[in-house]
């Protein structure tokens, strides 16, 4: 199992973005702030400073919900299959995946 762990928020876009973190155990903290369950917002051309901001593990029940001009999506880590090696995925809201990296770290 491998975390991933989100250091810093850059907005290049010029529309607002929301980020929802459902993680049970890690409460995002960003510029000082703690996040628990609650909404972020990312102005346009933001740049913020985070701890404790995990993509939620697979199993957890938890997620990191993304806002974007009225769309949403989330994203989730874990293994696609009983023998694979962790990667980071993102769903449309209809639970169709429609990204996926390899999570490079795999604990080391």
């Amino acid at each position: 199992m491998a975390p991933v762990w989100i250091e810093e928020i850059i907005s290049h876009s010029p529309h607002e973005l929301r980020l929802l973190s459902t993680d049970p155990w890690f409460w995002p903290n960003v510029e000082g702030a703690v996040y628990k369950a609650s909404w972020i917002s990312v102005n346009p051309g933001a740049k913020l400073k985070a701890s404790r901001f995990i993509i939620p593990w697979a199993n957890s029940k938890g997620r990191l919900q993304i806002e974007y001009r009225g769309r949403t999506c989330y994203c989730i880590v874990g293994p696609n299959s009983a023998a694979s090696n962790d990667f980071l995925r993102v769903f449309d809201d209809k639970d169709n995946i429609i990204a996926e990296a390899r999570d490079g770290s795999e604990g080391r």
